[in-house]
């Protein structure tokens, strides 16, 4: 697993790959699921973006993230009305 530190101060992790079955299934590796605490019947939430990758959350975590994007789009906001007035 290798780690780069992330624009949002956090670490982005690779965990190897895997195949999707014949019935659409995934398995997420283990170490993933470990670092996650992601345990058997959790549900995920799944998005694409571009049509290029995939991304998958946990929909417990979700408001938090929520939370935390509307905090940044708030310091964005001052920054940019402090910048219209300069």
């Amino acid at each position: 697993m290798s780690k780069a530190k992330s624009i949002f101060g956090g670490k982005h992790a690779f965990y190897g790959s895997t195949t999707v079955g014949e019935r659409g299934q995934v398995v997420i590796p283990i170490k993933a699921r470990r670092d996650f605490k992601m345990k058997s019947g959790e549900e995920l939430l799944v998005t694409g973006v571009h049509g290029r990758f995939l991304m998958m959350m946990k929909i417990s975590e979700m408001k938090g993230v929520m939370d935390e994007l509307a905090s940044r789009v708030r310091e964005f906001e001052k920054i940019l009305t402090k910048n219209k007035k300069s």
